[in-house]
């Protein structure tokens, strides 16, 4: 029987372990990301590594804690540390959730854990069980509905979700053909960042984007051509 479970002990991949356990560790992952994003501290670390108290007094934040959040980042693979300054030093990784990286994942961060959308995930086990909608159980209402209650959350949905389209969007952009006088519609366009994109590609088109009258547009949008 020992030899057995000795057996079953060392047959298994590692890797698969490894990977498992990331797996299901995720979220705090996820929160030390939104964390950093939320604080701005990838913006902070560009081309400038900086000690924990200067990071702190920077953000306005708990010196010890941020001590703390900034370590796991390390672990994380987010930051580098070096020991002779006690300085951070941001790494290629976390500069995705920089404000101004190209094709940021800033707002995709901080929209995945935020209260709307991170508690629904919680539920999932429930949701499975029931077949009753996740949003139902995490907020007695529609997630369309928490966001209008919550404009902020909402603007913060739209803007992570524009993020991640925004590689589609190029491509999609560069193999669709329009000429002038045609009509472009996005059915739930959000900021309209589709639209806006074929119009500057394509000249004397029109533009209609189609959604709900929650999630805001972003700020300064506008069109670059057409209607």
């Amino acid at each position: 029987m020992t030899s057995d479970m000795t057996s079953d002990v060392t047959s298994y991949d590692i890797r698969d372990h490894r990977a498992m356990l990331s797996a299901t560790t995720g979220d705090f992952v996820s929160q030390a990301a939104r964390t950093l994003a939320e604080l701005r501290v990838p913006d902070l670390l560009h081309g400038t590594p900086r000690s924990a108290e200067e990071i702190a007094e920077s953000v306005g934040t708990h010196p010890d804690a941020t001590f703390r959040l900034l370590r796991c980042a390390v672990f994380l693979g987010f930051l580098t540390h070096d020991d002779a300054t006690g300085r951070f030093a941001t790494t290629a990784l976390l500069d995705r959730l920089r404000t101004d990286a190209p094709d940021s994942l800033r707002n995709t961060a901080i929209m995945s854990s935020s209260p709307g959308h991170w508690g629904l995930w919680g539920l999932l086990p429930d949701v499975v069980r029931t077949g009753t909608e996740q949003s139902a159980l995490a907020h007695g209402r529609s997630i369309w509905e928490y966001y209008a209650e919550h404009p902020d959350e909402a603007d913060r949905f739209t803007r992570g979700m524009t993020e991640l389209s925004a590689q589609i969007i190029r491509e999609a952009v560069a193999a669709i053909d329009a000429k002038p006088g045609d009509t472009i519609v996005d059915l739930g366009g959000a900021t309209g960042a589709f639209v806006l994109s074929m119009l500057e590609r394509h000249p004397g088109t029109n533009g209609i984007v189609v959604d709900l009258p929650t999630p805001r547009t972003r700020p300064g949008a506008r069109s670059p051509g057409g209607t």
